[in-house]
């Protein structure tokens, strides 16, 4: 689920790269032609800026969620882990000077340690789990409005450019 959850993010990346990168190419041939006199196109002209505002705000805080998926995640609740207690986080894992004393350290834990590790690890996935989870939740507001914004950005300016 969390592999998962990062290639969605990624998936949205990605649309939102394509949306700006065909935007403001459009753009920079649309704004010469915009029109400020009234009944001359003032309100398309008006509406396309107010759609390019939107796409770019949009398209940060999508970014801004996105990075909340994908950025990365530590422990949350070692304070201070103890070389022969905590055994399968990595951090864990590389308090040990190489893998001969880290196997030796884990044959001699118990299975009580062994279970509160493995728990403690299920605990750990299940939050970063949730947390990316979240972060696509709240991603899906800010490319919705991206996305309409670049639709009818789009549409607005091929429309202005055909102006004379």
């Amino acid at each position: 689920m969390i592999r998962a959850a990062d290639t969605k993010a990624g998936v949205l990346i990605t649309l939102l790269l394509f949306l700006g990168a065909s935007t403001i190419p459009l753009g920079r041939d649309v704004v010469p032609r915009l029109r400020w006199a009234v009944g001359d196109g003032a309100i398309v002209s008006g509406v396309y800026l107010l759609s390019y505002v939107v796409f770019a705000a949009g398209f940060i805080w999508a970014l801004i969620e996105v990075y909340n998926v994908v950025g990365p995640r530590g422990a949350t609740h070692y304070i201070a882990p103890k070389a022969g207690h905590d055994l399968i986080y990595y951090d864990h894992v590389i308090l040990h000077k190489d893998s001969t004393e880290y196997y030796e350290t884990v044959s001699r834990a118990s299975a009580t340690l062994i279970l509160r590790n493995l728990t403690d690890q299920v605990f750990q996935l299940a939050n970063i789990c949730k947390a990316k989870m979240d972060g696509l939740h709240r991603a899906k507001r800010p490319v919705t409005f991206a996305f309409f914004a670049w639709v009818s950005n789009t549409i607005l300016g091929f429309w202005i450019m055909r102006w004379k």
